[in-house]
């Protein structure tokens, strides 16, 4: 057992801060469903990645973005429904489902 009654605690930020940052971020995908690209448009400039995975979690693709308007090619991928990630400093501030086709 150890005695805690004289330690000194600092509260730790970085959970606020990760609410922060996913609040401040909003973005769209467009056309969707899709056949040979997709768009990401957010409301701030992106400077992460975006990670497409199939619905058993396997990764089909995963880019780099560095712009608020992005496109990201996909007429290689099989048709089907994946979850598309937006990572901004390897924190996932958004998902969305897209449909290749």
């Amino acid at each position: 057992i150890v005695d805690i009654s004289n330690a000194v605690f600092t509260i730790n930020s970085t959970i606020t801060n990760l609410n922060l940052i996913k609040s401040n971020y909003d973005f769209t995908i467009y056309p969707n469903p899709s056949n040979e690209s997709i768009t990401i448009e957010s409301n701030l400039d992106l400077n992460g990645s975006v990670t497409l995975t199939d619905i058993l979690g396997k990764i089909v693709l995963q880019q780099k973005i560095i712009s608020n308007n992005q496109t990201i090619y996909t007429s290689e991928i099989e048709n089907g429904i994946y979850n598309l990630a937006l990572n901004v400093n390897n924190i996932v501030i958004g998902n969305k489902k897209v449909i290749i086709k």
